[in-house]
């Protein structure tokens, strides 16, 4: 018996079916119920999740997200799919390693040296 015989689906198989089916809940979102047509409320309906907060109350507060920067002064960096983590943590550190770097450079121009590279 072969991988293939013993699992008829492999995952391509299995996403290609999910996009499919995606796709299809699309298209038949787009066109309007009948208008005597109308759903009944669903019996049982799952309550809303409540998530507990990311830090205890006895952490420091943090400060609130950064406003952005004007267009002309923007860094030209993408942080993706981190989150509060990428507002909090990774970006803040990409901004002080600018100021270091243009701190350095003015250093290095103030004596005289060209920065490498």
């Amino acid at each position: 018996m072969t991988h293939r015989e013993a699992h008829p689906l492999t995952r391509r198989d299995v996403l290609n079916l999910a996009g499919q089916g995606l796709i299809a809940a699309g298209v038949a979102g787009a066109f309007p119920q009948s208008a005597g047509a109308q759903q009944a409320p669903v019996a049982g309906a799952p309550p809303k999740v409540e998530l507990p907060p990311l830090s205890a109350p006895t952490e420091q507060k943090q400060p609130g997200t950064p406003n952005p920067l004007p267009p002309d002064a923007r860094v030209g960096y993408a942080v993706v799919g981190l989150g509060r983590i990428a507002l909090e943590e990774v970006i803040p550190a990409i901004v002080e390693r600018d100021r270091r770097i243009a701190e350095l450079e003015a250093e290095l121009a103030r004596r005289g040296l060209a920065p490498a590279g």
